[in-house]
């Protein structure tokens, strides 16, 4: 083998780990949110939704499983894309500041906080 095949070699075998540890957070961060959300009907927590360029405003019924669909989403997400995960519910920001007293500190600012340790420990998972 020669300098510029193991290069290439390590180059890819790095984009892969990288790929590896953002699609585990973005799934961890997705669990998070879900786990976090208040449930009276169901239709909040099944209306979390992953798209790659764009929000996907959908909104759906109770008991579909939306980290399920996050993991689907994932498979075929490319590093550069520009990666949405949302709730378009009409009270969704309602819930979120304060509006539940399930999720009285909300569910997406509690989880943007431990981002960075989501990030860690699957950057030390994978080495």
């Amino acid at each position: 083998m020669s300098l510029a095949s193991d290069l290439r070699r390590f180059a890819r075998l790095t984009e892969a780990k990288q790929e590896r540890v953002v699609k585990q957070s973005f799934i961890q961060l997705g669990n998070e949110m879900e786990f976090k959300s208040p449930v009276k009907s169901g239709a909040f927590k099944a209306s979390w939704i992953g798209a790659v360029g764009s929000i996907d405003e959908d909104i759906f019924a109770p008991g579909r499983d939306a980290v399920g669909s996050l993991s689907a989403m994932l498979s075929g997400l490319r590093m550069g894309e520009v990666f949405y995960y949302t709730n378009s519910q009409p009270y969704a920001i309602f819930l979120e500041y304060g509006g539940s007293d399930i999720a009285e500190n909300g569910m997406v600012r509690l989880t943007a906080r431990n981002w960075q340790r989501i990030v860690n420990q699957n950057i030390r998972d994978n080495q």
